[in-house]
């Protein structure tokens, strides 16, 4: 019988992204997927700046960039009756253009087909000597005890059955999760709001968007009520038109759905190559429970959002951000298990407020889309900012993996629009630009492979006290002074920023998690660093003893 730490069920970019993760750490893993390849029709199509930070962290921010290829510099939502019809507005995605905030972070958002990144993630994964990805698997029985769980794994096509012990196995194998089913485990929520047939297919579009570099477009003509989005190069686009009530998807031969797509985008008689069709439920749930004993929910198989804003698949990334971490500190022995039950308590509230959202402003799009009737000119949609920052960058934790200081988190009017950068424990660290020696770096680029204690410039203590605590847990930490343009600190901040953001006096400190994701901060000095990190880490890491 094969024995692998993690075992991952789903080889979509969730799994991929944990199975990444956990190769930076040095965990050996084992990914299985039932499917023979990659996905052949995208899905996704938006990597949110978050998801862009973590791809940065695992050197695949450039490769992700130039395979995804955006159409232009600036692009656009739109809305008309027909793609060639004038529109009635047009509107910049700000989280996906270079004038977007770089004050919040040293990268950008990326619009990228699913089956792209997918192409890029499992070539990284494959890459990695301490990783296994096994497509044309699947996962038949999962059998659990105190020690570990027992998968039984058929390959594809044949009788040919496999069993593997694994002491931890993450689900990531989507919304018709086998694992969760296995797991028993149920999924309250709204299921099968709007059903969509999704059209791939390539035509040239260049003369609609040569001026409007269109990343998606909402169509209300009455006939073909949906969404027109770009796909990739070569002319690939995909019309996702609504799914009339008990129509089947047979019910659309290539000849109709070309149809529709000559009706969306306003020519009939456009040359259009159907490459593919498919049809897609969209549900609003969350998983009761993101695990089981040693087993652990992450992306659809926890969580089912609608496409409203993008955020399903970026969700399921930040999930393996959080996860994959805790597993490896556990594996490792520095961490003890019940580190891992801050997982669920982490990411479950953000998963439940996304999704809530998500509902509520499909709703008000598909209210918009069937609103038309025919001959009608559809009304000019609400103005909208399209700008999540707080969701992309806001999701703060409360959980035994988080220390707090007893302060309390910023207020903003609109907690999905507005993110006020802090280093509150439980929020992501905000991003400063910073130099170590002649080069300039993003705080978000020292977080990533280990623990990250910054103290301020006159808190050097405190990083000797980090590394005899460090090293006597056997934790990963590297210790950092952070000091003005004219003070000798590891890390210089010209700009002044980096102490007023994180919130500490001249001789404070902030711990940073693997995830970014702060766990610790003190304002100043204490009388007794070492005693206050031992106690600090002792609590993040679930440790009943500090020996």
């Amino acid at each position: 019988m094969d024995k692998i730490p993690v075992l991952i069920v789903g080889g979509g970019p969730v799994g991929l992204t944990t199975s990444i993760l956990l190769s930076r750490y040095g965990i050996r893993s084992l990914v299985v997927e039932r499917h023979p390849g990659t996905s052949l029709h995208p899905k996704a199509r938006v990597i949110s700046t978050r998801s862009m930070e973590i791809f940065r962290q695992c050197s695949l921010e450039s490769a992700i960039r130039e395979a995804g290829a955006l159409p232009g510099d600036a692009p656009v939502l739109a809305w008309g009756r027909a793609l060639s019809d004038p529109l009635l507005k047009l509107q910049a995605m700000k989280t996906l253009t270079p004038e977007a905030d770089r004050a919040l972070s040293p990268t950008v958002g990326c619009g990228c087909p699913q089956d792209v990144l997918e192409a890029v993630l499992l070539q990284r994964a494959r890459e990695n000597a301490v990783a296994d990805v096994c497509f044309g698997h699947e996962l038949l029985e999962l059998d659990q005890t105190d020690c570990g769980a027992t998968a039984t794994i058929r390959e594809s096509g044949s009788n040919t059955v496999t069993r593997v012990q694994a002491q931890y196995v993450v689900g990531a194998d989507g919304a018709h999760s086998t694992v969760r089913d296995i797991l028993g485990i149920d999924v309250p929520g709204p299921q099968a709001v709007s059903q969509a047939l999704s059209i791939l297919f390539r035509a040239d579009l260049t003369a609609y968007v040569r001026e409007r570099p269109i990343l998606l477009c909402m169509i209300h003509h009455p006939d073909a009520p949906g969404m027109l989005l770009w796909t990739g190069k070569n002319g690939r686009w995909c019309f996702n038109a609504h799914f009339p009530e008990g129509a089947r998807l047979e019910d659309f031969p290539p000849e109709r759905a070309g149809q529709l797509v000559r009706t969306a985008v306003g020519v009939p008689d456009l040359p259009v190559e159907i490459v593919s069709t498919a049809s897609f439920v969209s549900s609003a749930r969350v998983a009761q429970s993101y695990s089981s004993g040693r087993v652990f929910l992450v992306g659809d198989a926890a969580h089912e959002m609608t496409p409203a804003g993008g955020h399903g698949m970026n969700t399921g990334i930040e999930d393996a951000h959080n996860l994959a971490w805790k597993l490896a500190a556990v594996v490792r022995g520095y961490a003890g298990p019940s580190l891992l039950d801050s997982y669920q308590a982490e990411r479950q509230p953000v998963a439940r407020w996304v999704t809530a959202w998500s509902l509520d402003s499909f709703r008000s799009v598909m209210r918009g889309l069937h609103a038309t009737r025919p001959g009608a000119t559809p009304a000019a949609p609400p103005a909208g900012t399209h700008a999540e920052n707080g969701i992309v960058f806001g999701a703060s934790y409360e959980s035994a993996a988080v220390m707090p200081d007893g302060t309390e988190p910023p207020r903003v009017a609109n907690p999905v629009t507005d993110y006020i950068p802090n280093a509150r424990p439980g929020s992501r660290a905000p991003h400063v630009w910073l130099e170590a020696g002649r080069k300039g770096i993003s705080t978000l680029d020292l977080f990533g492979d280990e623990f990250i204690l910054l103290a301020s410039e006159h808190g050097g203590e405190w990083c000797h006290a980090g590394k005899r605590v460090a090293d006597g847990l056997h934790v990963p930490l590297r210790a950092f002074t952070v000091g003005g343009a004219d003070h000798a600190s590891d890390l210089r901040d010209s700009s002044d920023a980096w102490a007023k953001l994180y919130g500490v006096r001249q001789n404070g400190a902030v711990l940073v998690r693997p995830d970014g994701h702060v766990a610790w901060r003190s304002y100043s000095r204490v009388a007794a660093p070492e005693t206050t990190l031992l106690s600090a880490f002792a609590g993040i890491l679930g440790r009943a003893t500090l020996s």
